[in-house]
This record gives structure tokens, sequence and C-alpha cells, in this order.
């Protein structure tokens, strides 16, 4: 690879995984960062307002480091992008802004249910490069990709699938545009793509898709794509989800909530369609009750029902998951950190909703877009806001965490903000 050093661009998980994957080899490391952090030992550390103007043969950026601002002349890559490239699997990769979680982990589930290996990696924490050495050519990887991962992907995949397209980590990217380029490196290499047709943004993502490449359209209505002879289609109708004409599954064996979820269940179908049985697609769905932290019912008190789906971080998320429940009786908590997002699509989601709590870093933000559509009340503190909208609740009544925000503000991560979630709420 190369006989110089190799810089890391900042050392959180993807690139600790670097280090601890390449270290055998006897590279020698350097870590960047803007600030001290502390590295292995043996390991040199380079801080500071330069720390981007590299003089390494090989430099892996971090995920959210945009390649175009590092100053230099070596190497860059990622650690997503190298692993890709030294592993030969079968690799489906999946984005999009909303449902890469779900539709990643129901694929897997497809793969696996029909006797496959089938490892999921990637933007749900556990780095592609880990699979390295450890896979057959027989086996899957269904890598979750963010726009940060994609940004720089060059490797074939087997398959590329894109979910839907909303304006999303714009304090990063320099604008939407950036961020749609950045997902369409899933598609201009890939063997095969299955798109959400139903999403004007990644139905144009299509053009993408090389020469010769199997281009595969996912709908909730027939008459969408009645008349699409250059696909093979994925599609609702008459109460079954169809593949290329085959029925797969009644809607009835689906135990997911929404409709944004019975699209993540034809992506998943158009992704698998000919490795997996319908047989085994239907079994892999009936047994799958959602993700973590996505619509996740954490507890009843008082016959309120209490859900986390803290993994919401834009508002087209949590437009998605509030439509899945009754608005009149449901309590909605929202805020975060502010991703340069504009919230006013959130004022429409909020129609009925009977009560909003806002804190965070852009609860300001937010309550300008939805004060005049619900009721709501701004707060000082997450434990607040959890114990306001308790007391707001009845009998009956559903209180969601959905935040349409990134959780960075005051949390780690959205998991973090939701095992606080849990503390609060069970100590009402």
């Amino acid at each position: 690879m190369t006989n110089g050093k190799i810089a890391l661009i900042g050392f959180g998980i993807s690139n600790k995984a670097v280090y601890e994957n390449l270290k055998c080899y006897g590279y020698p490391f350097l870590v960047r960062s803007s600030k001290e952090i502390r590295v292995p030992s043996g390991v040199e550390l380079v801080f500071g307002d330069s720390y981007l103007d590299t003089e390494e043969d090989i430099i892996f950026r971090s995920p959210s480091c945009m390649p175009y601002k590092i100053k230099g002349k070596g190497h860059i890559t990622s650690e997503v992008a190298f692993a890709l490239s030294h592993i030969s699997c079968g690799k489906i990769g999946v984005t999009g802004s909303d449902g890469k979680t779900t539709a990643s982990t129901l694929i897997s589930k497809m793969l696996c249910a029909e006797g496959k290996n089938a490892f999921l990696c990637g933007n749900n924490g556990d780095p592609v490069i880990n699979y390295m050495g450890k896979v057959r050519k027989s086996d899957f990887l269904v890598c979750e990709l963010s726009s940060f991962q994609l940004t720089d992907l060059a490797p074939a995949l087997d398959c590329g699938v894109v979910t839907n397209l909303t304006p999303n980590h714009l304090d990063i990217h320099s604008s939407y545009e950036e961020y749609v380029y950045a997902k369409s490196n899933i598609l201009k290499n890939a063997r095969r793509g299955v798109i959400n047709f139903d999403c004007s943004e990644s139905r144009r993502l299509s053009a993408y898709l090389k020469g010769g490449g199997e281009l595969t359209f996912v709908s909730l209505s027939y008459e969408n794509v009645r008349g699409i002879n250059n696909a093979r289609l994925v599609y609702v109708r008459d109460g079954y989800i169809f593949c290329d004409g085959e029925r797969i599954i009644p809607l009835s064996d689906i135990r997911l909530r929404g409709e944004f979820n019975l699209i993540n269940v034809c992506l998943a179908i158009g992704a698998v369609y000919g490795h997996v049985s319908a047989e085994n697609i239907k079994n892999a769905v009936r047994d799958f009750y959602g993700v973590s932290h996505r619509m996740e019912k954490i507890a009843s008190k008082d016959g309120i029902d209490f859900y986390d789906s803290s993994i919401d971080s834009t508002p087209s998320r949590t437009i998605a998951t509030l439509s899945a429940f009754d608005k009149e009786k449901t309590i909605v908590i929202l805020g975060g950190y502010d991703k340069n997002l504009s919230y006013d699509c959130l004022g429409d989601g909020m129609e009925k909703m009977k009560y909003a709590v806002i804190c965070g870093a852009n609860s300001e933000k937010i309550y300008g877009a939805i004060k005049d559509r619900c009721d709501c009340a701004l707060c000082d503190s997450f434990t607040e806001s959890v114990k306001i909208a308790y007391r707001m609740a009845e009998k009956g009544d559903s209180v969601v965490l959905s935040p349409a925000s990134a959780s960075y503000d005051a949390f780690e991560n959205y998991k973090e903000k939701s095992k606080k979630y849990i503390e609060i709420v069970r100590g009402l």
C-alpha cells in the first residue's frame, strides 16, 4: 500500500478500526485532529488549526471530513472505500435520507432466512473494514451508507439501494446538490440499482446507474409504475406486494407500522429477489417488528404508551413516524442539534397533533415552524420535556420521542439520548 506514513484524520469509530486492522502490517500511523485527543502508544499526534495540511502518502479521512478540505499530495481515501475495494463477496449498499437502517436490516434478515451468511455493517456502527479477510465470496455484506461515506466511494457494489432523498447534513455538505451527488455514488459502479420510484428525488438518481446495470423501481401503487418496461418492478396491488408479477407477501403479514415501512419492505425485496425465495422473504418479514430506536415501544404507565424514535434525525423522518400514530392522541418530543435544515415542513406534520414539547439547540427554529399549527411548549432541559409530555398525556395517549434533529447538542449520539429517555420514563 505505501512505505510512508498513513494519516488518520480524526480518531473516531472508522479510523480506530483502520488502525486496528492495519497496524499488524507495520505501517507508521499519524493521527491528525483539530484538538488534542488520546491516541495509541507509538502513534504520533498532530493537532491544531493546520491539522488538515497533510504530508503523508495515504490519508484516511473521517466520514464527516470532506475530501476537498484536506490539503496535500497524498492519496485520500476512507475506511469504507478502502475496505470495499479489498473485500470479495456479495456487497449490497443502502442509502437515503430515511429508512436506511430498516431497509438494510430487512435485507440481511431475508438473506439469512435463505441460509446465507449476511453481515450488517457501515453507518450502523460496525466498520466495514472489520470484515477484511473474514468473509467468503459466497457471503454478503449489507452496508448502510451515509452521504459522508459515499463521498469518495469508487468500488463496485453488487446492488445499490436508494430509499428517499430530502435535505440533510447541510451543516457538513456545502449544499443540497453536494449531498445528492454524494448519494449518487452508490449507483455509479453498481451492477444493480433498487430505487424508490415514489420519491422523485430518488428516481432521478437512476440516471447514474452505469450502462447495462439492472434497474428495479419500487412503488406503493401499481398505477405509478404500470407501463415501465426498462426496469424490474416491485409494487403494492390488491393487498399484496408483487415483484415482477409474482405475488410475494400479503400486507396483513407485515408487522411494521406506516406506509414508509412498506417502501422499506419493497426495497428489501427488490435487493434480494433472485437470491432469496418468496417463501423465505415472507418468513423474514413476518418475524420482523422493527429496529431499535425507531417507533420502539419502551414502556406503558397509567395507560400511556411511551415510544422511542430517537433515530429520527430529520423533519421528514419525524413526519413519517407521526403519520403512523393517531395524532389527536399523541404528544411528541422534538429538538436537538441543528444540521442547518429547514423545519418549515414540520408544520403540516403537526396538524391535529395533541401537543408538542421542544428542547435543544434548535428549539427556537422548530417552535417558529410549528407554533401556529399545534399547541406546543419550549423547555430548558430534556428531562423537563419528558415530564411535561407525561403531564399532558391521558390514558390511551402516546408519548413519542421523535426529535427531527440529531442529538449531538447534549448527547454523544441518539442511542445515548434514548438511554436517558428510558431512564426518565422509568422514574416518572
